[in-house]
């Protein structure tokens, strides 16, 4: 990221806190990125991304399709995003995950504008 010393940080993803934040971060090929609306780590063990209510995140990605894995994953946590493939046997190429929070606990998911996902379990 360009600065990892306590003197010269340089934010991106991996450094959300507690506290809501717009993130916008592109990798070094210019086309996977991840941008967020008030996204902020959820204060549990597994460290999940969480949205205020209407707000959302945007994953751009190149290959073929895309799945959620908590890592670690230590059981299911109210509010996460739920584990799965999102996508899959998609012409290979550049893609976009999104992700809505619409309320406390349902998101949206879709993938390259196509709902692929949602619900109104615990888990988001």
């Amino acid at each position: 990221n360009g600065g990892t010393t306590a003197a010269d940080p340089k934010a991106d993803i991996s450094m959300l806190g507690t506290t809501a934040d717009n993130v916008n971060y592109v990798m070094d090929d210019g086309t996977t990125s991840m941008t967020g609306d008030d996204i902020r780590m959820w204060p549990n063990n597994e460290g999940d991304p969480s949205m205020a209510n209407n707000k959302a995140f945007w994953f751009t990605f190149i290959g073929t399709g895309v799945s959620v894995k908590k890592t670690p994953n230590l059981g299911t946590a109210a509010n996460a995003i739920d584990d799965g493939v999102y996508a899959q046997n998609l012409p290979y190429g550049s893609h976009v995950f999104y992700c809505k929070r619409v309320d406390g606990s349902d998101d949206i998911i879709k993938i390259d504008g196509v709902q692929v996902h949602g619900d109104s379990s615990t888990n988001g």
